[in-house]
């Protein structure tokens, strides 16, 4: 009886450890990423643009590394900045791909809608932009996975 129970419980025990492993390398969904971009950003760019950007620091899952800080990111500008009649549409920007080495992991993150981020403004309080913003080299944007994310 011994016998038979022995290896039903190593098999049992490798199973398990292997859906952890599993588990260990999906990243779910919700996770922030805060991202460096390494390409600026303007509103005015067209829709479908990509840019390029890096994680600022890196991604963990149960205390596990998963993605280091400065793995290679690239997103899309979903939507440009559009100023429709005296409302305006703000710039949307998604992540869609990941590097590893010389792997490229498609990922999928929530839009992220960007307003104007001019630091300057009217003695009435309104801000000025003279119709564009950038968004520079090195500017640090926050998204968030829309799916887990597996490696």
């Amino acid at each position: 009886m011994k016998s038979k129970a022995l290896p039903l419980l190593l098999a049992t025990g490798l199973l398990w450890m292997a859906a952890q492993t599993v588990e260990a390398n999906t990243i779910p969904a919700g996770t922030t990423l805060t991202v460096k971009t390494s390409t600026a950003i303007s509103s005015r760019d067209s829709a479908g643009k990509k840019f390029q950007a890096e994680l600022a620091q890196a991604v963990s899952v149960n205390g596990a590394v998963i993605l280091p800080a400065r793995t290679k990111l690239v997103g899309i500008v979903q939507s440009p900045r559009v100023q429709i009649a005296s409302s305006t549409r703000p710039l949307t920007l998604k992540l869609t791909q990941l590097s590893l080495g010389s792997h490229v992991v498609p990922i999928k993150t929530e839009p992220l809608e960007v307003r104007n981020n001019s630091p300057w403004r009217s003695r009435s309080g309104v801000q000025i932009t003279g119709g564009a913003f950038l968004f520079p080299v090195g500017t640090v944007l926050q998204f968030r996975l829309s799916q887990p994310l597996k490696i």
